[in-house]
């Protein structure tokens, strides 16, 4: 994944703009990723000093996922903004906290990475249709309910029926 590659030794101080299109074949080159489908454009503003780089992350796209409730394929549309500095020392670290430290011998950044985590960071704990203005499977719901045990909602216990009375005089 050379292309998500930053030569950032020859770059001027100051802003420099970078753009990324990912998609299937980008999440394919991460074992065991949570998304197999999605298309994404990746905005990078690059801000480079004399001691450190601050990268300004902007995200914006669409993943189709199942709905936790019903099943159903939702698709839902996702931005986010995110920052990592990078500063320079004795050894490379991965990033913590969206510090990352690059060795003084390093001339390039691949920014995949961290482009994978902040997707993936963008992912619902939980997704139902309404996150994408749907309506849950009727059919289903109801069958569920019925399979689980559930008693229609309307439905009230007697005893609280009674207790109601009670409330109301």
């Amino acid at each position: 994944m050379t292309q998500f590659d930053i030569a950032f030794v020859g770059l001027s101080i100051g802003v420099h703009k970078f753009q990324y299109e990912v998609g299937r074949e980008f999440f394919e080159n991460f074992a065991n990723s949570p998304l197999s489908d999605g298309h994404f454009m990746v905005e990078l503003d690059l801000e480079k000093k004399s001691n450190m780089m601050l990268l300004d992350f902007h995200i914006k796209g669409r993943i189709d996922v199942s709905c936790d409730r019903c099943l159903s394929n939702v698709q839902l549309d996702l931005e986010e903004e995110q920052e990592l500095i990078v500063k320079f020392g004795e050894v490379t670290t991965e990033a913590i906290d969206n510090i990352m430290t690059l060795s003084a011998g390093e001339f390039r950044f691949n920014v995949a990475q961290s482009i994978y985590e902040y997707v993936n960071l963008m992912i619902p704990a939980k997704t139902v249709c309404e996150d994408a203005g749907m309506e849950c499977d009727k059919e289903l719901i109801d069958k569920l309910n019925v399979l689980s045990g559930q008693k229609d909602h309307n439905e009230i216990d007697p005893r609280w029926e009674e207790l109601k009375k009670v409330k109301t005089k």
